[in-house]
């Protein structure tokens, strides 16, 4: 009798799957606040059921679709989310801007995805600034330094370091904000954890235990983690470490805001978010605090920043928006103008720049002891360490 093999789950069922849609709701976003557990799974099929109305499933079947999501491409990773801003200080911390000749972006985007605290790297736009990536330190280095080494590397022009004076808004929930109306807009915003002007010291078990615990879960063919519904009981016990001391280590995090939320991650192209686009706004600098409030309550914008303005680059607002298309984005981008006009406040220029090639995309590494690798292979001359 032939044996008759049933076919894949394609992705586009994946993503169809009420039950699945309510996990990456709640996985985007509904995690935070929550205390550190080795079971993330079984607390994320929790939130999705008292939050979205997922029905009540356990945590073996959570972390089994999550693994399904994962390789079929509509998840990058899931992970813990450390907030950086605490853990390595204000001026560590950036969103940089690179200009880069298209004959180099192969080049750069190399260069720039080699280091440890790169993230988030995007093609926008293909003349002047085109390369725009955020980056992350650890103490011991100059962010504006190591922007100016990496820009060598990369052979580019020039580059731009646009520190987050303020942050406005950090709401990781693609797939919520991509289904709301142009002009909604929220009662109220979350709590932001700003930066430190000086960040936290880690002591050694402390830079251990995160050394462990930064990786995003692994869910290849073959990992204990993969099958676990305790991912970091595993991985804990694998580098020989308590799982109950380091239970209590990332508590102390917790309350130190330095460790944030676990969270999954999409590959928002392909789950169906494949437009996102960073909007830009110049206005004098006396109506800089009213607009920040207009931007902030639009339930599309996931993440706003008041930044360094720079001749060449004079926004001081910064607003991201993930939809289905650049018209999606347009309209709300149009709604935000005109709120801010209603209100009188004059734009003297405004722009979004459409994300396009994604030259890289993974988590930034907090450990600094990975980072001293690249910069001893990168820096001989010690040219991005801090002068004492």
């Amino acid at each position: 009798m032939k044996t008759v093999t049933a076919p894949e789950t394609s992705a586009e069922q994946l993503m169809s799957d009420p039950v699945n849609r309510s996990l990456l709701k709640a996985g985007e976003a509904g995690l935070a606040g929550k205390p550190f557990t080795h079971r993330p799974w079984e607390l994320l099929g929790e939130v999705a059921q008292k939050k979205y109305s997922a029905p009540k499933i356990a945590g073996a079947e959570v972390r089994a679709r999550i693994r399904d999501l994962t390789r079929a491409g509509q998840v990058r990773y899931s992970r813990w989310i450390l907030e950086t801003g605490k853990l390595v200080g204000k001026t560590n911390t950036a969103l940089v801007a690179l200009a880069a000749d298209s004959s180099r972006v192969d080049r750069a985007a190399s260069v720039l995805t080699s280091h440890p605290g790169v993230s988030h790297c995007y093609l926008r736009g293909d003349k002047g600034y085109n390369v725009w990536f955020t980056l992350a330190v650890p103490p011991e280095w100059s962010l504006e330094s190591t922007a100016e080494r990496l820009r060598e590397l990369a052979g580019a022009e020039s580059v731009r370091v646009l520190f987050a004076e303020r942050m406005l808004k950090i709401q990781v929930a693609h797939t919520v904000a991509s289904e709301k109306s142009a002009g909604e807009v929220l009662e109220e915003t979350a709590r932001v954890v700003q930066p430190d002007k000086v960040g936290s010291a880690l002591s050694d078990e402390e830079e251990r235990y995160l050394e462990i615990l930064w990786e995003p879960v692994d869910f290849s063919e073959g990992s204990p983690e993969a099958e676990s519904d305790e991912p970091y009981v595993v991985r804990s016990k694998n580098a020989g470490v308590d799982p109950a001391l380091f239970e209590k280590c990332m508590l102390n995090l917790q309350e130190k805001d330095i460790l944030r939320r676990f969270s999954v991650i999409l590959n928002h192209r392909n789950a169906g978010i494949s437009a996102n686009g960073m909007c830009q706004w110049d206005v004098p600098d006396d109506q800089v605090d009213k607009l920040s409030s207009i931007i902030a309550r639009f339930a599309a914008v996931t993440h706003a920043y008041i930044r360094t303005r720079y001749e060449d680059i004079p926004y001081r607002l910064y607003a991201m928006l993930h939809g289905p298309s650049f018209e999606w984005i347009k309209e709300r981008k149009i709604a935000i103008d005109a709120a801010a006009t209603e209100a009188g406040i004059p734009l003297r220029a405004t722009r979004v720049l459409i994300s396009g090639r994604e030259l890289g995309m993974k988590p930034p590494c907090p450990v600094p002891s990975v980072h001293r690798i690249w910069f001893e292979k990168n820096d001989p001359a010690n040219s991005c360490r801090k002068r004492a």
